[in-house]
């Protein structure tokens, strides 16, 4: 009652622990946490306007609750068979009041079952370490405890400890296993399936997919997949015959077919794309559709995602790959750490039909196609050139964006024009650091050039149609064009002279800066031989101020025919020394220059082209240049004979008459 009333003689009676609680209840009141007091509260007008009249600590009677839950139990007081029959009801034992605890720490004695208490056929009992098992009779009968490991079995009624008998794999490791006979696995034909963190990690099939790894094969309902390791082909559902080695190696992959992922992130993001193959870490790592293509080396093919038939082997190689979603063949081929590398902005990468082999090789390409780059750092620099071909360590290194250019040797065309407005150069250099050009770049403009040989053309900068063959030769052209020189250091000295022809070994032109100059064979050729006359062009169309010779009799008598032999020469690298000794002993005729360069000045004939001079001042004689005043000698000789034959004539004439 939760208004009660005094009585008449101002009394009032309560059952502490009865009644309707207005907050709480009794049973969850922990008496163990006491102590409690009892709070009286009255209001006289029979109102609720209570006031406090006393307290009272509760003592004894309320804390009979707790002998409930009391761990004090006597002994025998709880036997077997009142717990079999329901003597003992589970109420009659407080939560908590029989603990595992207490049994061992002896709280509860093992005297609580009686080794005496009926026990049911087949049932189980434990008292002083020792078994209780129910006969037949309902008794019970010690049994004692078997060796470590042992487990209890139970054959035709009889009970008896026995060591395990195998098959089980301990979680500790096992030991006594014998190869080839213990296995784990199964023996009928279902699949094996592991798992870890209760997630897919590992199936083996007799007729399906192979999975080991966390979460590998998460999705799969293909057939012939195998994937290892972490999330390994974790979206992977219908796609087939794909395999992925390493950590989220085809991740991502769906639908695509026959693709082959070895690396941590290889292949990472592929959806749909078939047939590709990525070895190293992240090779091929964004690829999602694109098709047919070939990573192999770390970050191969890094940024690719739809384009197809590109093949990437070599740390980073065509790792800025073209990165656009669209896809299209590219026919790219990068063989070399970071070959076809490409700009940072990947979707600029457009270029196809481009071969790079070696480390660095074609490096910077965005948009060129049809290149060969050969060699480390060949084609390094070319971004936007075409049909360009580079064999060897820096060919055509700083080339951007000319096309047409042929470049094979150690850093042949090495600072080609690096300008970016591009244009076809049609040169050609075969050979170590062939028209290697100005170390300014953008000079080097010259066209169509050829160069074979180590070195040729080695300084040409602006000069065009220049064909140098042979190692060195033509190697100071700088601006000079149209220039042949065929032979080791043929034509070396020529610098800015034009239309020049040097033939042979060393063979060097007069002057490195005149134009229209021809020299065949070097200064230590002692014969020259052709089947017929040389042919010189002679017609008058040609020919201008044609006049009489004015060099003649009194010209050619001024003359000083000699004989000599010739000192021998010493000739290297372009180099020309005149030596005193002779070992070439066979008499020349001829004349001294000098002599004859004074006779043609004292006759007017200073302005000759008789008289020749290279650029060391060495002397040369056009000797068929004396023709026509040998001719003229003869002529003013003739008539002088003539005269003369005339005044014979006549002398024998008046002779006779005389007679």
């Amino acid at each position: 009652n939760p208004n009660p009333q005094t009585n008449a003689n101002g009394l009032v009676s309560l059952e502490i622990g009865s009644g309707i609680p207005i907050t709480g209840t009794m049973a969850a009141i922990n008496w163990a946490a006491g102590p409690y007091f009892l709070k009286t509260e009255t209001d006289p007008t029979g109102g609720t306007t209570y006031s406090v009249v006393g307290t009272s600590q509760l003592l004894s009677v309320p804390y009979a609750l707790l002998a409930r839950t009391a761990t004090e139990v006597v002994d025998n007081s709880i036997t077997s068979a009142k717990i079999l029959d329901g003597t003992i009801a589970t109420a009659d034992l407080g939560d908590n009041s029989v603990t595992s605890a207490k049994i061992v720490d002896g709280t509860i004695a093992n005297a609580d079952i009686s080794p005496t208490a009926a026990i049911a056929a087949g049932k189980l009992a434990v008292t002083n370490n020792n078994l209780l098992i129910g006969n037949a009779s309902n008794q019970g009968s010690l049994f004692a405890p078997g060796s470590a490991g042992q487990v209890l079995t139970i054959s035709s009624g009889s009970p008896s400890w026995q060591s395990p008998a195998g098959g089980d794999w301990a979680l500790t490791g096992n030991a006594g296993t014998t190869d080839g006979t213990h296995f784990i696995g199964t023996t009928d034909n279902v699949a094996l399936n592991f798992k870890v963190n209760n997630q897919k990690a590992g199936r083996i099939a007799s007729n399906g997919p192979v999975f080991l790894g966390y979460q590998a094969g998460n999705s799969n309902t293909a057939t012939s997949n195998t994937g290892v390791g972490r999330q390994a082909l974790f979206l992977n559902t219908t796609g087939d015959w794909n395999t992925a080695n390493g950590y989220q190696a085809l991740t991502l992959n769906t639908t695509g077919n026959e693709n082959t992922a070895n690396g941590h992130s290889a292949l990472r993001n592929n959806t749909i794309g078939n047939n590709n193959t990525a070895n190293g870490h992240s090779a091929l790592r964004f690829n999602t559709t694109g098709n047919s293509n070939t990573a192999s080396g770390q970050n191969a093919l890094y940024s690719n995602k739809g384009n197809s038939r590109s093949t990437a082997i070599g740390l980073a190689a065509m790792y800025y790959a073209d990165d656009r979603t669209s896809g299209r063949f590219t026919y790219n081929t990068a063989i070399g750490c970071s070959a076809l590398h490409g700009s940072t902005t990947a979707s600029d990468n457009t270029g196809q039909y481009n071969t790079a082999i070696g480390d660095q090789a074609l490096f910077s390409n965005t948009t060129g196609d049809y290149n060969t780059a050969i060699g480390d750092r060949a084609l390094y620099s070319n971004t936007t050139g075409n049909n360009n071909t580079a064999n060897g360590t820096g060919a055509l290194y700083s080339n951007k964006a000319n096309s047409r250019s042929t470049a094979i040797g150690l850093t042949a065309m090495y600072y080609a024009d690096d300008r970016t407005s591009g244009r076809f150069t049609y040169n050609t250099a075969i050979g170590c650091a062939a028209l290697h050009g100005s170390t300014t770049a953008s000079d080097n403009t010259g066209q169509y050039n050829t160069a074979i040989g180590d070195q040729a053309l080695f300084s040409n900068i602006t000069g065009d149609g220049n064909t140098a063959t042979g190692r060195v030769a033509l190697y100071y052209n700088t601006t000079g064009g149209d220039n042949t020189a065929l032979g080791a250091g043929a034509g070396f000295g020529i610098t800015t002279g034009s239309n020049n022809t040097a033939i042979g070994y060393n063979a060097q032109v007069p002057s490195s800066t005149a134009n229209n100059q021809v020299r065949i064979g070097n200064t230590s050729v002692s014969n020259a031989s052709v089947q017929v006359a040389w042919t010189i062009i002679s017609d008058s169309r040609w020919k201008s101020n044609i006049q009489k010779s004015n060099l003649g009799l009194d010209f050619i008598k001024q003359l000083n025919p000699v004989f000599y032999t010739r000192k021998d020469v010493e000739t290297k690298d372009g180099e020309t020394k005149i030596l005193d000794t002779t070992t070439n002993l066979k008499t020349e005729y001829g004349f001294i220059a000098q002599e004859l360069e004074s006779t043609l000045n004292k006759f007017g004939a200073a302005n000759n082209g008789i008289i020749s001079k290279d650029d060391d001042g060495n002397y040369g004689v056009r000797y068929n240049d004396l023709l026509a005043p040998m001719v003229k000698a003869i002529q003013e000789q003739q008539e002088m004979i003539n005269n003369l034959l005339k005044r014979i004539e006549e002398l024998e004439k008046g002779k006779k008459i005389e007679n």
